[in-house]
């Protein structure tokens, strides 16, 4: 074939401009196309005599106000990511002017003798620390470690002791009175954090911290790990070594007999060594292992290197 075949026309079947009578015994619909200008305005279509009806301008008049509402709201959210950003921003200029400040405040204390480590100064947490805290206490094991604790804490913490006899104990044996009676008078400083402590004097196994909606802590040693945790403080590394050393310490508040207690006594001594306290700086482990000899040591039982080391504890200020 040399090219297309021509075809021919046809009249039109169809034509559009032609005026179309509907029946008035349906309703009407509003028109609803219509075109989108440069400015993302939508204009009615009109119809096909040249006019809107008033449905169709209606439904594009809300069509605009969506796309307005729409625009209006990226707008204010562009504007609150920028607050938010530059909220951060001043946020972490006041994180690290606190921390400088913290930094140099506990390097001067240092300096004048007040503040004897200064990782603890720096780390003390106080933040999640509890108003309040319960410890049924054993009558026979007295918590000597809440008097080492106050020592180390007491510029950032006021820790106020209250004693209370459960009603299965009758009697407090000599040595609890005694500690019963050095506890100091309650303090209260608007300057500082204050923590109260409840003793309660019961029949017990062990020492066991009382917590709400959950199981108590049982032992001196856990109980200490717990405040650490909490304060990030005490100069608990919560490193391998350190954790051996403190049960250690559980292990001589658990032992009934001076052969038990022997080897132990011997490791703690053993890692001292010339060393003024066990891990160079006053630490939970001297806390812990101070209160356990307190508890358990009989007479002739502690060497002079310990003795002296237990000076140190009671010394520490």
């Amino acid at each position: 074939m040399a090219g297309p075949i021509k075809m021919y026309a046809m009249r039109p079947i169809v034509r559009h401009d032609m005026p179309v009578t509907l029946p008035t015994c349906m309703y009407s619909l509003p028109i609803i196309q219509g075109a989108i200008d440069g400015d993302g305005v939508v204009t009615a279509a009109k119809s096909n005599n040249g006019t809107t009806s008033s449905a169709s301008v209606e439904l594009v008049g809300e069509q605009n106000n969506q796309t307005m509402t729409m625009a209006l709201v990226q707008q204010r959210q562009e504007v609150i990511l920028q607050q938010l950003e530059d909220l951060k921003k001043q946020m972490t200029a006041i994180r690290d002017t606190l921390r400088t400040s913290s930094t140099t405040s506990c390097a001067v204390n240092a300096i004048k003798g007040n503040v004897k480590n200064t990782s603890s100064c720096d780390s003390l947490n106080v933040k999640l620390l509890p108003t309040e805290i319960s410890i049924n206490v054993n009558p026979s094991n007295p918590p000597y470690f809440l008097l080492l604790l106050q020592k180390m804490w007491k510029n950032k913490i006021t820790i106020n002791i209250q004693s209370y006899i459960h009603s299965t104990v009758t009697q407090l044996p000599e040595n609890t009175r005694a500690f019963v009676q050095s506890i100091p008078e309650p303090v209260t400083s608007s300057n500082l954090t204050c923590l109260t402590v409840r003793l309660i004097w019961k029949t017990i196994g062990v020492n066991q911290l009382e917590l709400t909606g959950a199981r108590p802590i049982q032992g001196e040693v856990n109980l200490l790990r717990y405040l650490a945790r909490l304060t990030s403080s005490l100069n608990y590394n919560d490193n391998i070594e350190m954790d051996s050393y403190l049960d250690t310490c559980y292990n001589i508040s658990r032992s009934k007999t001076k052969s038990e207690r022997l080897p132990l006594f011997q490791r703690l001594n053993k890692k001292l060594g010339k060393e003024k306290f066990i891990f160079g700086d006053f630490s939970i482990v001297d806390i812990a292992a101070y209160s356990a000899i307190k508890q358990t040591a009989g007479a002739g039982e502690v060497n002079v290197g310990m003795t002296k080391w237990m000076n140190n504890c009671e010394a520490y200020n």
